[in-house]
């Protein structure tokens, strides 16, 4: 049985709103580029002085510019995460041991975890194979991962590990120390992996969320956030995504639109 065909003035407020989406893509990229154009002169003046500096200066010179390189890296994981919202770019399927994959999103997000005094453990386990966009998949635990830093208190630890059965294969990113209190959680549950935005969210938290969320549509799993009911500082923050193993044979090397594009 065929799909039914959109109704004209449906059609009209679809094209609206992917005209609504390229805007803001565009207007992230060209933002993104004003940003870094500035921010690589002032990286590449920081290392000229750095040259001629003393001890003491060169290492205020060396702290100024991993600051001006993490902005960098922000802006850029920024636009990132506007396109695969926005739907893009398209879903590359193939066989992907997952717990290769984790080792590099592990690699990384080391870096961030280790500015905010985290201790980040990585728990492969065995080779978990699946049908994914090696890339994609990579992204969704590096987001994952993101949102649980972000929610952890200085000196804790995140752990990341996989978990596999014949149908699925399970990445999960838990908080042994979460800064997160029971209203931050319900408002990341409800609002974000819901579908819509709240206010007094945690901008950066809810943003990351919503974009493994997707990640995880885009794979045809589900993204869930759980915790232990501890108070802020004890709370166990657990981000868990279930993804379906898929037929391996039928979608090797093969290019599927996202179903939310």
């Amino acid at each position: 049985m065929g799909t039914e065909p959109l109704p004209p003035h449906a059609r009209r407020r679809e094209a609206r709103l992917r005209e609504v989406v390229r805007a803001q893509r565009r207007f992230i990229e060209m933002l993104a580029h004003d940003v870094r154009s500035p921010v690589s002169a002032a990286v590449l003046r920081t290392q000229a002085l750095a040259l001629r500096a003393d001890d003491e200066t060169r290492a205020a010179l060396a702290a100024m510019e991993d600051m001006l390189q993490d902005l960098s890296r922000s802006v850029g994981t920024l636009v990132e995460g506007m396109r695969i919202l926005s739907g893009a770019p398209r879903l590359d399927r193939c066989p992907v041991d997952a717990s290769d994959v984790m080792q590099r999103a592990v690699a990384s997000v080391r870096r961030r975890a280790e500015r905010r005094h985290i201790r980040l453990e990585h728990d492969g386990g065995a080779p978990a194979v699946l049908a994914a966009d090696p890339d994609q998949l990579e992204a969704l635990i590096m987001w994952m991962a993101a949102v649980c830093i972000r929610l952890t208190r200085s000196g804790g630890t995140v752990h990341l590990g996989l978990g596999s059965d014949e149908r699925t294969v399970g990445v999960r990113v838990e908080s042994f120390d979460s800064l997160a209190d029971a209203d931050t959680l319900a408002v990341a549950r409800r609002d974000f992996l819901g579908g819509r935005t709240g206010e007094g969210t945690d901008v950066t938290v809810g943003f990351g969320v919503a974009v493994a969320k997707r990640l995880a549509t885009r794979h045809g799993g589900r993204l869930t956030i759980d915790d232990d009911g501890q108070p802020p500082g004890r709370c166990r923050l657990r981000l868990l995504a279930q993804l379906p193993r898929t037929a391996l044979g039928s979608t090797a090397g093969s290019s599927i639109a996202s179903a939310d594009a």
